[in-house]
């Protein structure tokens, strides 16, 4: 799995009345500029990939580095590194910020003396459940935080850890209206019901397509975008078919991410073609 390279770019796309596709006076408008801030590395001062960004309740900004967690508080870049070094993945944050790392995850807390620092989970996690490498997804829900990597998905509730396995692998996961959804290579798209992954009806379709996002549309139906399949809705029964208009540009170009904007917008992100709302 690959995921952002090079420059941190903090896109501002609540300003933006269109991107790249959108209608004006009855045209196509392709390629209209936005507003961001860019920071290359030299400014940041780390490791040029980045996979993840985040804002907390306080509206600073972090960052998922290879060298570890960057934070942003507008003037003055920090790195925060695992208790390892390890590359960081994924981050989710409610009062605390969660981190999904390489080979471990945990969450950023105020040391005795008020300095943010990592700390890990991975002693609390069985030892014969500690076989797993990157963590792709991480997600905070009423009932604990998610890690999922590609072996295993992990949940701490404060006190515990929970896992679920996975025979042929785990792909990506996301959360919609507090439910948790996860790909499953071998068996499709799954939800967790309780304490256990359930395959949803007729989720057997994602066996073989990968999913690159997942939001609430406005009709109640759930928004899945592909690369191969182009955008489905899916109205907790089946999945049909949605704007094929832009299929072939997320095939050509490869839908990597996206979201739902304000005013019922959704922002796809690729990774030949930039983004388009």
């Amino acid at each position: 799995m690959t995921r952002g390279w090079i420059n941190i770019t903090v896109l501002l796309l609540l300003a933006i009345p269109r991107i790249a596709t959108g209608q004006s006076g009855g045209q196509d408008e392709l390629g209209i500029p936005f507003p961001s801030e860019h920071y290359a590395p030299p400014e940041y001062g780390q490791d040029p990939q980045n996979w993840d960004v985040i804002q907390d309740d306080r509206g600073l900004i972090y960052v998922a580095n290879n060298d570890g967690v960057l934070q942003y508080d507008g003037e003055r870049w920090r790195l925060l590194p695992t208790t390892t070094g390890t590359f960081v993945r994924s981050l989710a944050a409610d009062s605390l910020v969660y981190v999904g790392a390489k080979g471990d995850f945990g969450y950023l807390r105020p040391d005795s003396q008020g300095v943010l620092r990592y700390t890990s989970l991975y002693e609390r996690i069985p030892e014969d459940e500690r076989n797993f490498e990157d963590v792709w997804g991480t997600h905070v829900l009423d009932d604990g935080v998610y890690y999922q990597a590609n072996q295993r998905l992990f949940r701490w509730d404060g006190s515990k850890i929970t896992s679920w396995s996975s025979e042929k692998g785990f792909h990506t996961s996301f959360t919609v209206d507090g439910a948790l959804y996860v790909r499953d290579f071998g068996r499709g798209l799954l939800r967790m019901e309780g304490d256990s992954l359930e395959l949803v009806p007729d989720g057997e379709t994602f066996r073989e397509t990968p999913i690159y996002m997942m939001a609430r549309h406005p009709s109640g139906d759930l928004l899945i975008g592909t690369q191969n399949k182009g955008l489905l809705l899916y109205d907790g029964e089946t999945f049909r078919p949605f704007a094929p208009g832009v299929t072939s540009y997320l095939q050509e170009n490869d839908l990597y991410h996206g979201d739902r904007l304000p005013g019922d917008r959704y922002a796809l992100a690729t990774l030949g073609g930039g983004v388009i709302v």
